[in-house]
């Protein structure tokens, strides 16, 4: 009783069972109700032709023998018919009974009515035998010499015919019609259990799929396109709203468990890199302090020199997690402002300039100039991916090489940023995961690159999310690599208008 079909299904049979009853007790009223319609219109004209043509006045006075005289009659012909003769006031001066009747007064509204043609059968007045019940009747005004001396009041519905009604309820009729009505509940039932069951048979499914998804076992083997291109109703619709919500569940549930073994691949990662300087730093500490009198002023310059570059590399390591993870966070309030990405590119490759040239790498930057660059972005974090790009190119990349920053208009809303180099570039494999957090490439040009923390490439991309910019990578092994996105630009151009002459390339002539 506790599934949804058996309530249904007794609901179903609850709301049968009253329909039922309701239809029998109407179908009896009704029958009832046409019964004594007919009766009183059929014998409506009884009262007049006992008033005209039974002579039941002698001198004025009401005749009691003709008046028992044409009872006689009437019983043989219609034995429901009780005869009143009534006074104009109401009151009861001779009937057809065999004892006196229990009222003495009619009411003459009901008379005044049926006279006057007023309401429609059947219309009901006082029963002077049974005060407690009202009949119908028919009624003639009893006249003599032209003047009305009272009327002619018959019962059509006596106390025999009451009795004939109670044995109605046996009839054939109503028993035909308490089987049709018997019979077509039955086959509603029968109808109405089947459908449920069709209807509840889907949910069943549904709900059987629902418990089949488990946490400690999440497998979907759904596809919503089927629930979609079948979908007929609302139960369609909810199986494929499901299907649809449980794949993306999954779809979130394999994402965080990406994430969870991203997160400790990266502290592993991290202790790694945060260890190695310490540990250097910690050693070179512990030397100074343990031979202080026994170093030479040169050794213990050089102790303190490895433990500063040490600290040096160690702060740079937590500034860019705690940038990373600021930007990740969204803690990170963009301030955009018009500037020119040419002259920004220019800065960071001054600020490169030396190290480029301690490993014979030439910097460049092709622009065209004719072309309007300015852009519309944070200048702060737009220089961060500069030098995050700048420092991976160098590192990356062997001497007698080539960094370019390449910047065009693309369009009428874009400008196209470029850093390319002349690297050792990387495998297809590589290259998908170069912005994941922490990750570093098997293969580079010198140590430091090998033993660098890997963050660089996911503050970049973490950086242009938030100007709703994607990075791309293209690279090649010992060809190179290229790095690409866009920024908004500061003007809108119509697009045919959009210069397109050849690059120029500025060389800063930064060689060893």
């Amino acid at each position: 009783m506790n599934s949804l079909y058996a309530r249904l299904s007794l609901f179903f049979l609850i709301v049968l069972l009253l329909m039922g009853f309701f239809i029998l007790w109407l179908s009896d009223r009704s029958a009832r109700h046409y019964f004594l319609e007919f009766n009183q219109e059929l014998n409506s004209p009884i009262a007049m032709y006992m008033a005209q043509n039974a002579n039941l006045l002698t001198d004025g006075v009401p005749d009691k023998q003709a008046l028992a005289n044409l009872a006689n009659h009437i019983m043989m012909i219609n034995p429901s018919v009780e005869v009143y003769l009534l006074d104009n006031t109401g009151r009861v001066l001779s009937h057809s009974l065999p004892s006196e009747p229990r009222l003495q007064r009619v009411r003459l509204e009901p008379v005044r009515q049926f006279l006057q043609g007023r309401r429609s059968f059947p219309m009901l007045g006082d029963n002077p035998n049974d005060p407690t019940q009202e009949r119908t009747f028919s009624v003639h005004p009893l006249e003599a010499d032209g003047q009305q001396l009272g009327y002619v009041y018959a019962v059509l519905t006596g106390e025999r015919h009451r009795t004939l009604l109670q044995a109605v309820s046996s009839s054939y009729t109503l028993k035909t019609i308490w089987v049709t009505t018997v019979s077509v509940l039955a086959f509603a039932l029968l109808a109405g259990v089947m459908v449920f069951f069709m209807l509840t048979r889907r949910l069943r499914q549904l709900t059987g799929r629902v418990k089949h998804l488990r946490a400690e076992s999440l497998q979907w083997s759904g596809d919503p396109a089927e629930f979609h291109a079948g979908k007929r109703d609302e139960l369609d619709e909810l199986a494929f709203a499901y299907e649809s919500m449980a794949q993306r569940l999954l779809e979130q549930y394999r994402a965080l468990e990406r994430n969870d073994r991203t997160r400790r691949e990266l502290f592993a990662n991290i202790s790694h890199d945060l260890r190695t300087p310490l540990t250097t730093m910690q050693g070179y500490l512990e030397t100074l302090q343990l031979k202080r009198g026994s170093l030479t002023e040169r050794q213990q310059q050089d102790c303190v020199e490895v433990a500063l570059r040490q600290s040096i590399r160690l702060n740079d390591l937590v500034g860019e997690l705690f940038d990373l993870s600021r930007l990740t966070a969204g803690e990170f309030e963009l301030c955009p402002e018009r500037f020119s990405l040419v002259e920004l590119a220019h800065d960071c490759m001054q600020d490169f300039s030396i190290r480029a040239r301690q490993q014979a790498i030439e910097l460049l930057v092709d622009a065209d100039t004719r072309a309007d660059l300015d852009v519309v972005a944070d200048i702060s974090l737009i220089q961060r991916i500069f030098e995050n790009l700048l420092d991976n190119a160098l590192r990356h990349t062997p001497a007698d090489g080539t960094v370019t920053i390449s910047i065009a208009r693309m369009g009428a809303r874009e400008v196209r940023v470029q850093v390319s180099d002349t690297g050792v570039g990387m495998a297809h494999d590589v290259a998908e995961r170069v912005f994941d957090r922490h990750y570093r490439l098997g293969e580079s040009s010198d140590r430091q690159a090998a033993a660098h923390a890997g963050l660089g490439l996911a503050i970049v991309r973490s950086i242009l999310d938030l100007h709703d910019s994607e990075i791309t990578v293209r690279s090649r092994r010992n060809r190179g690599t290229s790095f690409q996105f866009a920024l908004p630009a500061a003007t809108t151009l119509r697009t045919d208008a959009v210069v397109r002459a050849p690059s120029m390339p500025v060389d800063l002539q930064m060689s060893s």
